[in-house]
C-alpha cells in the first residue's frame, strides 16, 4: 500500500462572505476551513482502493486554536493536516494554515468515530485502521508543546 498521504494539503480563497466588520477573515471561518480541510482528507482515507468502509465519520470531541495572522479578502490560504495520534475510538489532528510560508492559524483536534449519519460512536474497522496506522507511522512533525497539554475550566 502505497497511496496513503502523511499531509494533506486544502486549498481555500477568501470569500467575502467570511470577511467581518474589521475586514479580516471572522474566526468562524477559520474553524470551518480547518473542519473543511479535515473533511476532504477523510474522504480521500476513505477512498484509498484497498478501504471497503466509506460510511465511518468524524465527530469532534475536543479542539484547540491559535490565530496568529490574519486572513484578508480574496487571499488563498493552504491548511496542512497531519494525523498524529489514533486508537479504534479516534484520532487526533494537527492542521497548520498558511498564507504562502507565513503560518497564521495553528488547530489541533481530537475526533471520535461515528457512523455517516453522526448518531452512534462506534469503533473503527481493522482496514481503515491499518490505513491510518501507516499513516500516523510516518508522519514525522514536530508538534507545539501545548498540543496535548489539557486546561480544565470550572
Amino acid at each position: 500500500m502505497g497511496n496513503e498521504v502523511i499531509m494533506f494539503t486544502s486549498q481555500f480563497k477568501v470569500e467575502n462572505t467570511w470577511i467581518d466588520h474589521n475586514d479580516h477573515m471572522n474566526v468562524s471561518y477559520y474553524h470551518y476551513a480547518f473542519q473543511q480541510a479535515l473533511d476532504q482528507y477523510w474522504q480521500h482515507i476513505l477512498n484509498q482502493e484497498d478501504n471497503s468502509r466509506a460510511d465511518l465519520a468524524l465527530s469532534p470531541k475536543n479542539v484547540h486554536i491559535r490565530y496568529l495572522s490574519e486572513a484578508l479578502l480574496d487571499e488563498t490560504i493552504d491548511v496542512h493536516s497531519f494525523i498524529y495520534k489514533l486508537n479504534h475510538e479516534g484520532l487526533s489532528v494537527f492542521q497548520e494554515m498558511k498564507r504562502n510560508d507565513t503560518v497564521i492559524c495553528i488547530f489541533s483536534q481530537d475526533v471520535n468515530f461515528c457512523n455517516g449519519d453522526g448518531a452512534l460512536m462506534r469503533q473503527c474497522d481493522n482496514v481503515t485502521f491499518n490505513i491510518l496506522s501507516k499513516i500516523v507511522e510516518k508522519t514525522d512533525i514536530v508538534l507545539p508543546r501545548w498540543i496535548d497539554h489539557s486546561i480544565e475550566i470550572s
